[in-house]
C-alpha cells in the first residue's frame, strides 16, 4: 500500500522592491490632473473655453490634450524624483489644494442651472 506524502512550498520570504511606492500626494496630484482633464474636455464639447493662459494657447492650437497630459506627467516625475526635499511635499501639498479647486469648479459649473458654457 502505497502512501501519499502532501507537499506544500513552504513560503518564500518577501522580497522588498527596491523602489518605494509613489508617495500619495504625487499620486493625488495625478488623479486630479486627469479629473480636470476630463471635465475640461467635457466642457469643450459645451462651448467653454480654456481659462489658464498658459493652456489655452495650447487648446488655440489643437494641442491641449498633448499639453495637459504631458504637464501633469512632467509634474509627477519630478517631485517623485526630488520627494526628499522639503519644498517638494509642500509644493505638492499646495498644488493639490489648487489642483482640486478646479476640479470643484469643474463639478460646481456642472451642476449649475447655467452649466459648462458659463464658464
Amino acid at each position: 500500500m502505497a502512501s501519499v506524502v502532501l507537499v506544500t512550498p513552504t513560503s518564500a520570504p518577501a522580497i522588498a522592491s527596491p523602489h518605494p511606492p509613489v508617495p500619495w500626494p504625487i499620486v493625488l496630484y495625478a488623479a486630479l490632473g486627469i479629473t480636470d482633464y476630463g471635465f475640461t474636455l467635457a466642457a469643450f464639447v459645451h462651448g467653454a473655453r480654456e481659462a489658464n493662459p498658459a493652456l489655452k494657447w495650447f487648446a488655440d492650437h489643437g494641442l491641449f490634450e498633448f499639453a495637459k497630459l504631458s504637464l501633469t506627467l512632467l509634474v509627477c516625475c519630478v517631485a517623485a524624483y526630488i520627494w526628499k526635499a522639503p519644498v517638494t511635499k509642500r509644493a505638492m501639498v499646495v498644488g493639490n489644494v489648487l489642483m482640486g479647486g478646479v476640479v470643484v469648479y469643474h463639478v460646481a459649473m456642472m451642476l449649475s442651472r447655467a452649466g459648462f458654457p458659463a464658464m
